[in-house]
């Protein structure tokens, strides 16, 4: 079976791995042929494809791809009237949050698709402290909220990026390692539907890992039912 498709050279992840990247797209027989010397020019070629493509699933790994993951991306609709929440306290972050943020982002994903043996742990804390970083200063997502103590120490963040007038996807959310099994994932998302009724968002994404249970049963807790379900592999 032949491999059709089109190759997009991801620059900005060659360039903060080291590493030559790039994501194979449009997989269809519609798309041209992508030959097996093309991917040379790659050290880690990524594709992205719908859970019920079997057909892509087998072809991918008959031409050299593994499975990394499962990946459910889960929507919440917003609803208008406030939903009476216990605890509802959050605050924007801004450039003096950065370096405790950074740290928190670093030690929160070590089972993301950006983890071993595919990218070094000391990567994948990079990578996620910069995207926390770049988040509150508008870069890689719009917005950063936080929810802090009593003492004002930061015991979680999520970020938000706005993919229309009306909806928002969430990006990284994390709790400080110390604090977890205190419920502030919880607060962290219910925080998040508060600013989506203050801002008149109807719509909330959430994407996650297909083996996260404790997430997914946070998210579907508070409504988020599953929308699509996608498998990554990578080369």
């Amino acid at each position: 079976m032949l491999l059709r498709g089109t190759l997009d050279v991801l620059t900005w992840e060659s360039e903060f791995f080291n590493l030559p990247s790039a994501r194979l797209a449009n997989i269809s027989e519609n798309s041209p042929i992508v030959l097996p010397e093309q991917f040379a020019a790659f050290q880690r070629i990524q594709a992205k494809i719908n859970a019920a493509d079997y057909h892509s699933a087998t072809l991918l790994q008959d031409c050299g791809f593994v499975f990394v993951e499962g990946e459910l991306d889960l929507y919440l609709s917003i609803p208008a009237q406030p939903l009476g929440f216990s605890q509802v306290n959050y605050s924007l972050a801004t450039s003096y949050d950065i370096h405790v943020v950074r740290d928190i982002a670093s030690k929160a994903f070590q089972f993301s698709r950006f983890r071993q043996p595919w990218y070094s742990a000391e990567d994948n804390s990079r990578f996620y402290a910069l995207w926390a970083e770049k988040a509150i200063t508008g870069q890689f997502d719009h917005y950063c909220l936080l929810v802090k103590d009593e003492k004002q120490q930061i015991q979680g963040f999520v970020t938000l990026r706005e993919l229309n007038e009306y909806e928002v996807r969430i990006g990284l959310l994390a709790v400080e390692s110390s604090m977890r099994q205190q419920r502030i994932g919880s607060t962290l998302l219910e925080s998040t539907i508060h600013w989506c009724q203050q801002y008149q968002k109807r719509g909330l994404w959430i994407a996650t890992q297909s083996a996260n249970v404790p997430a997914l049963r946070l998210y579907q807790k508070t409504g988020a039912i599953i929308a699509k379900s996608h498998y990554w592999f990578y080369r």
